[in-house]
């Protein structure tokens, strides 16, 4: 379901660079996905996958109308957060920081492998693929560490070893992110994805509902406030292969959405 812009006068415009707001689509998703919690664009087969938080299941996404095409059992029951992929293999992020390792042909999974995390206790909710140093960033949303420093601790898993490194590798600073406006008390990132264009770090935030955008190396580029009418719940972020920006809604009381908005 396409929605129209007919509310377009009252909401606020979401106006980034390069992208075109006033074509943007809101597409209400199936029930099945009214825990959406994550999705990422699967180059190889040219569709979506996507993740709720309560099944261990991949749901396979058409690229154009988002219907669900197949559902793939991963896992048992769980509270999955983040779903990304390097080309080769698809990575599921759990909030306690374990993550599900998935190898898949044409029609199924072939192999999924859980390695578990040991490092300090930290919820998690957002990760991406750095493939320049060939590791899972884990981007914490919530932990005692980041209240000491003001900054949300990145770590990062290597899928070759299956190991954590447990100090981290990179920050976001709060400070930074209220140097550029915002009267946060803390930054909660429940997505994130990487601009395959540009490399640029996108990343979402449902409690502070704020989008930022990140130079490769974590420095600030942009803060964006989000409509509550709109994003509801934003907990996914992602591109399609023409560089278009999709970010999804849990239902949170309503319906599950995917906001489109087209790149210029």
């Amino acid at each position: 379901m396409f929605s129209g812009c007919d509310t377009q006068s009252q909401e606020k415009a979401l106006s980034i660079d390069g992208f075109d707001w006033s074509k943007k689509k809101i597409i209400e998703l199936q029930p099945e996905l009214n825990e959406i919690s994550g999705i990422t664009y699967d180059w190889n087969k040219n569709c979506f996958l996507a993740i709720n938080d309560e099944q261990g299941i991949l749901f396979v996404l058409h690229p154009g109308d988002f219907k669900i095409q197949q559902e793939l059992k991963f896992g048992k029951k769980g509270d999955y957060e983040c779903v990304t992929i390097n080309g080769e293999k698809v990575f599921v992020l759990k909030s306690n920081g374990d993550v599900c390792s998935i190898a898949l042909d044409k029609d199924s999974i072939t192999q999924s492998i859980v390695s578990f995390y040991s490092g300090p206790a930290t919820e998690f909710e957002a990760c991406i693929w750095n493939s320049e140093r060939k590791i899972l960033n884990l981007i914490s949303k919530k932990s005692s560490a980041d209240k000491e420093v003001q900054a949300n601790n990145i770590y990062s898993y290597n899928p070759v070893n299956g190991e954590f490194l447990l100090e981290n590798v990179a920050k976001v600073s709060w400070d930074k992110l209220r140097e550029e406006g915002l009267t946060i008390k803390a930054f909660h990132p429940s997505g994130a994805t990487v601009e395959p264009a540009t490399g640029n770090i996108y990343v979402v935030s449902s409690i502070e509902k704020l989008l930022v955008i990140f130079k490769p190396d974590w420095t600030v580029i942009s803060v964006h406030l989000l409509d509550e009418k709109i994003f509801r719940q934003p907990e996914g972020v992602s591109f399609d292969k023409a560089g278009n920006l999709l970010v999804t809604n849990e239902a949170g009381g309503g319906k599950p959405t995917l906001i489109f908005i087209p790149t210029k």
